[in-house]
């Protein structure tokens, strides 16, 4: 899909969480765009499904910015972070040892500006949490990044993602990493929010 926000600098974007009332087309079209080619080689060796050293969860990058807008997430580091960890929750066979070593890749093998934190770790068992408790198994394996005319809340309801799961994830995850640009812009606050438009707390 063509992303019509192509000057929109990368660390700005953010979909939040406020954001059922749109189509996943409309909220991809104002994410920045870049080319999977553009990725370092090295991230792309264990995060591009095609790589025989990928780890369980990874997914094309098409489906991967589908699951930022629907998990409300940015693009910088903590944020990636969340998302891969959720992704990988959702797959049952995800022993601890890919988790370990997944986070020792990142920490110590990826070149900068990819390289996690002790901060991102945190982010990252967070989501890998959030992925666990999901409703829906594989959401790597589900092409609803091929859906750009539905409503982010039908597709939430549709993959089983609970926003108000993520939001005490995400009030967590401000408590627990306070300092960083990522945690002072996540969306905690639903108090301004349709209550008809997430899905009770399970």
């Amino acid at each position: 899909m063509r992303r019509e926000s192509q000057y929109l600098h990368a660390c700005e974007w953010n979909p939040g969480l406020d954001n059922s009332h749109l189509t996943l087309g409309e909220v991809l079209n104002t994410l920045p765009g870049i080319e999977q080619s553009a990725v370092h080689w090295l991230v792309r060796l264990f995060e591009n499904p095609a790589s025989p050293l990928s780890f369980p969860g990874q997914i094309s990058l098409k489906r991967h910015d589908a699951l930022h807008v629907l998990l409300g997430r940015g693009l910088n580091n903590q944020d990636e972070a969340f998302v891969i960890g959720f992704t990988m929750g959702t797959v049952k066979d995800t022993k601890k040892w890919h988790r370990v070593f997944f986070t020792w890749v990142t920490k110590y093998l990826y070149p900068t500006p990819y390289r996690f934190t002790d901060d991102d770790k945190i982010a990252f068992e967070l989501g890998f949490q959030q992925g666990r408790k999901h409703q829906v198994n594989d959401v790597h394996l589900i092409p609803f990044e091929n859906k750009p005319n539905y409503k982010i809340k039908d597709l939430r309801l549709e993959l089983g993602i609970n926003v108000h799961d993520l939001y005490a994830a995400y009030r967590l995850e401000q408590s627990l990493i306070p300092n960083t640009f990522e945690s002072r812009r996540l969306d905690i606050d639903y108090g301004n929010v349709d209550p008809s438009s997430i899905s009770p707390p399970t």
